[in-house]
C-alpha cells in the first residue's frame, strides 16, 4: 500500500484521503448502476450522513442482546441470594469479605452456588482481560414491565422487559485455605442505567432524580429496600409493572452506555470517509503519508517529548502521527508496538492534544499505564473505566489543576547543552566511520565489518604479520600479490627449512652459524 516503506516495526497504512473523493467500484458485468444524488460521491448533493447512519447501525447490532433489560434467570448463570442466610447477607451488604458458604447454608443451594461462582468468575475474568469490562454485579430487585413502542416490519407488538433495579459491582475470589469463594462489594450501588434510559424514553419518567446514594446507604452499609419501595411508588402507573425484591449475582455489561449516543453527523474527515464506505459502490482511496517533521538529528532537545527509545522504523510511525495523518499500523510480535503507542501519546500530548487510548484487552491498558508510571507521568492519565462519582471526578480534576500550577519549571539549559554537544560528537564519530578513504576507496565501518566476518569463520585466518601504512599503499594490486605469495608457499618459502638454507643471506653483524 502507499505510504511509508515496509519496516520491521510495522507499516503505517493510510485510510481514505480527506481531500479525495472515494471512487465508485467498477462493475465487470456492465455499466454501474446509477446511484441517488445523495449517495453518489461524485455528486454535489452527496451526503456523508447517509453512510454514517449505516455505520452507526452496525454499532447497535454489535452490542447484541442486552441482559440489563432482558434478564432471564433460567438462561443466565447467576447465584440466587434470595433465600440466603440473613447474617451472611448482612455481612456482604456491609462491604466486608464474605464466604459463599456463610451466605448459603443449605447444602443444595451451596453446591449450586459454587458451580455458578466458578462459571461467573471465569466470565468476569474473561470480560475484564479481553474486553476491559467490569461485569460482576450484586443485584437487588427486579422490575418487569410491558413496552408499547416495539416495532418490527411496521407491526407493533408488546414486549416484556425484565431488568435488575439496583446494581453494585462485586468481586469473586477463591478462598486461599478451602474450597470456597469470597464475595465482596467493590463499589457504590447505582440504578440500572439501561432501565433508566428505557423508562425515560417510553414513559417519560426520570428515575435519575432518585437519590440512590442517600436511599441505599444506611449506617455505612447497602440497604436496597428503600430504593425498591421508591421504584414501586414511582413506576406504579407503567402498564404491567411488577417489582420483586430478589437478590442475586450475575454478569452484566452496559455496552449501549459505553458506546454513547449514536452520531448523526460526521465532524471529522476520517469518520466521514469511513462512513462513506457503507454507501453502495464506494471503494477506499489511499494516499501517501505526509511528513512535516524535521530530521531527527536537527530537532531541539527542549521540544522532545518522547518517553522511550525508538528505532528508525518506530520513529517514522511517531512522526507520521505527529504530522496529523490517520493510518493503521501492522506490527509483528516482538516489535514492542506498545512502546511506540506510548511515544505517540506523549508526542501528541506535547502538542497540546487530548489523546484517547483504547485497548481491546484490559491487560494491554495495564501495560500502557505501567510504562507511564515508570516514566513518572502517570498523573497525566485519566482512567475513564474507573467507577467514580461526580464528587470523586471533581476532586481528581482539582488535584490535577493544583499539581500543574505548583509544578516547578525544570532547569534544562545545562542538560540541553550537554545533549547538543554529545549529539555533535556522535555525529562527527559517525561521519568518521562512514567517510571513504580516498586511496583505498573504503570506509572504516566496511573494514571493521570485513574483519568481523573473517574472525567469525570456523577456521578464521590468524597471523602475527603486521604491515605498515607504506606497505599497504603498495599492495593495492592484490590479485598479483596473492598469486606470488601462493607460488612462494608452494615452493616452501615460508617453511623453517627455507630460513636455514645457505642461500638465505644472514643479517649484518651475525655469523652464518647464528642465523
Amino acid at each position: 500500500m502507499n505510504g511509508t516503506p515496509e519496516t520491521p516495526q510495522g507499516t503505517p497504512r493510510t485510510g481514505n484521503s480527506p481531500t479525495s473523493e472515494p471512487a465508485p467500484a467498477p462493475n465487470p458485468d456492465g455499466p454501474p448502476e446509477a446511484l441517488p444524488p445523495h449517495l453518489d460521491p461524485a455528486s454535489h448533493s452527496f451526503d456523508p450522513a447517509a453512510g454514517l447512519e449505516r455505520w452507526a447501525e452496525q454499532m447497535d447490532i454489535y452490542t447484541g442482546p442486552d441482559a440489563m433489560l432482558n434478564f432471564n434467570r433460567v438462561d443466565y448463570v447467576h447465584i440466587d441470594l434470595t433465600a440466603a442466610n440473613p447474617s451472611g447477607l448482612a455481612q456482604l451488604l456491609a462491604g466486608r469479605k464474605t464466604r459463599l458458604s456463610t451466605i448459603l447454608r443449605e447444602k443444595s443451594l451451596l453446591e449450586e452456588g459454587m458451580r455458578a461462582a466458578r462459571t461467573l468468575r471465569t466470565k468476569i475474568y474473561e470480560l475484564s482481560t479481553d474486553h476491559g469490562l467490569d461485569s460482576g454485579y450484586f443485584v437487588a430487585g427486579t422490575a418487569s414491565w410491558l413496552s408499547r413502542s416495539t416495532r418490527e416490519h411496521t407491526v407493533s407488538y408488546e414486549k416484556r422487559f425484565i431488568a435488575p433495579i439496583l446494581m453494585a459491582p462485586l468481586s469473586i475470589t477463591p478462598h486461599p485455605s478451602s474450597d470456597d469463594y469470597e464475595l465482596r462489594l467493590a463499589g457504590a450501588a447505582r440504578l440500572n442505567p439501561a432501565m433508566v434510559r428505557q423508562i425515560k424514553q417510553e414513559y417519560d419518567i426520570d428515575l435519575g432524580t432518585m437519590d440512590v446514594a442517600q436511599l441505599a446507604n444506611s449506617m455505612s452499609r447497602l440497604d436496597p429496600e428503600p430504593v425498591i419501595e421508591r421504584m414501586r411508588a414511582t413506576t406504579g402507573n407503567i402498564p404491567g409493572m411488577a417489582i420483586e425484591s430478589r437478590f442475586f449475582i450475575s454478569t452484566f455489561a452496559d455496552l449501549k452506555e459505553s458506546m454513547g449516543e449514536l452520531p448523526h453527523t460526521a465532524h471529522t474527515p476520517l469518520v466521514r470517509d469511513i462512513a462513506a464506505l457503507k454507501v453502495p459502490g464506494v471503494q477506499p482511496s489511499i494516499r501517501p503519508l505526509v511528513q512535516n517533521q524535521p530530521p531527527h538529528d536537527d530537532r531541539d532537545p527542549q521540544r522532545e517529548t518522547q518517553l522511550l527509545d525508538a528505532d528508525p522504523a518506530a520513529q517514522t510511525i511517531i512522526d507520521a502521527a505527529a504530522s496529523g495523518n490517520s493510518f493503521t499500523v501492522t506490527a509483528a510480535p516482538g516489535t514492542e508496538p506498545l512502546r511506540t503507542a506510548v511515544n505517540i501519546a506523549a508526542t501528541l500530548a506535547g502538542q497540546g492534544k487530548s489523546v484517547l487510548v483504547v485497548g481491546e484487552k484490559r491487560s494491554t491498558l495495564a501495560d500502557f499505564t505501567a510504562l507511564l508510571e515508570r516514566n513518572g507521568i502517570d498523573s497525566l492519565r485519566f482512567d475513564v473505566l474507573t467507577d467514580r462519582d461526580a464528587e470523586g471526578q471533581r476532586a481528581e480534576f482539582i488535584q490535577a489543576i493544583v499539581r500543574n500550577e505548583t509544578a516547578a519549571i525544570p532547569e534544562e539549559e545545562e542538560t540541553t547543552a550537554e545533549l547538543l554537544e554529545t549529539r555533535r560528537r556522535l555525529h562527527r564519530h559517525t561521519e568518521a566511520l562512514l567517510s571513504h578513504e580516498p586511496y583505498w576507496n573504503i570506509t572504516t565501518y566496511q573494514a571493521l565489518q570485513t574483519l568481523a566476518e573473517l574472525t567469525s569463520r570456523n577456521e578464521a585466518p590468524a597471523t602475527g604479520v603486521r604491515f605498515s601504512r607504506r606497505m599497504l599503499d603498495r599492495l593495492l594490486e592484490r590479485e598479483n600479490l596473492a598469486h606470488d605469495l601462493t607460488r612462494l608457499a608452494e615452493l616452501g618459502a615460508f617453511t623453517p627449512a627455507a630460513r636455514t638454507s645457505p642461500l638465505v643471506p644472514c643479517p649484518p653483524g651475525q655469523r652464518r652459524g647464528d642465523c
